[in-house]
């Protein structure tokens, strides 16, 4: 047995066969027990004979987002399909947003835009001058162009980070960014970066809108993982038990949501004038940002 602990300015990779799990929260203690396991921030995972341990920076590793929804699409689509995540519910909200820009007039960057394949249809119903969509998935903008280009307004798709992308993007570029599902994956440092871009990108008088995972406001990491992997284990009854399983690696790897007080207080920070919860579907939550 074996304790290796983290130092405080660091991120630690841990890979065990084919499982993997970035460690932000510190102190970290990695618990390593005769071969059979690992304990980290109190959850256990079942491992193999060997466990690797490398530093890496205080940056998410969105490429292993990005892979597993290029390996898992068919997963995600069936969670879309089902409303497992109120997509439905979420999107109808967001296009009520969007209608307060004049239609065919506004322009739009969608970071993490996935598929689109819920967007494109709000879309479609006020359509924007332009739409710019990036992810890391291939799959996922091959996908997206079926959706978007049909209706006849400009679409540009990029492969790559979505946080580089914003920091390079020109300020006062568009008038709404719009981030779905997309900034809970990212560690806490990287989303004040992303919420400082994103209101530098914006042009006066625009908004960044955000759907995305949310804790509760006196939730802790471990418990909104115990809480959502119980909701997807009793109700995302359509994945078979190797979807599940790859669902529930994602989420406990990578699912880093902050609480409703940090998100306004980011928001701020950056330079937002206004934060506002739209709606709340259980952990999953619509916020509006006003430059």
């Amino acid at each position: 047995m074996h304790i290796i602990e983290a130092a405080a300015e660091l991120v630690y990779r841990v890979e065990f066969n084919r499982f993997v799990v970035l460690l932000p929260e510190l102190p970290v203690f990695v618990l390593a027990v005769g071969g059979y396991g690992f304990k980290a921030s109190r959850h256990f995972f079942y491992a193999g004979n060997h466990v690797t341990l490398t530093r890496k920076s205080s940056r998410m590793d969105l490429q292993t987002v990005g892979t597993f929804f290029n390996t898992a699409w068919s997963v995600y689509d069936t969670a879309l399909e089902r409303n497992y995540m109120y997509h439905r519910e979420i999107y109808a909200g967001v296009l009520d947003q969007l209608q307060t820009c004049p239609a065919g007039q506004y322009t739009l960057l969608d970071l993490g835009c996935g598929s689109a394949k819920t967007f494109a249809p709000v879309l479609a119903q006020h359509p924007p001058l332009r739409y710019v969509g990036v992810d890391l998935s291939a799959t996922a903008l091959a996908e997206a162009a079926t959706w978007l280009r049909p209706h006849g307004f400009g679409v540009e798709l990029h492969e790559g980070d979505l946080f580089d992308f914003i920091q390079q993007t020109p300020p006062a570029s568009f008038d709404v960014v719009f981030a779905g599902f997309a900034l809970h994956h990212l560690l806490k440092a990287d989303k004040q970066t992303a919420f400082h871009h994103a209101h530098r990108t914006l042009k006066p008088g625009g908004f960044f809108l955000m759907p995305d995972a949310v804790r509760y406001e006196d939730e802790t990491r471990d418990l909104y993982l115990e809480r959502y992997v119980r909701n997807v284990q009793t109700t995302w009854t359509a994945l078979s038990p190797p979807q599940m399983e790859a669902v529930i690696e994602h989420i406990t790897g990578q699912d880093y949501p902050e609480r409703p007080s940090t998100l306004a207080r980011m928001a701020k920070e950056a330079g937002f004038s206004r934060s506002q919860e739209l709606a709340r579907f259980g952990h999953h939550a619509t916020w509006r940002f006003d430059a």
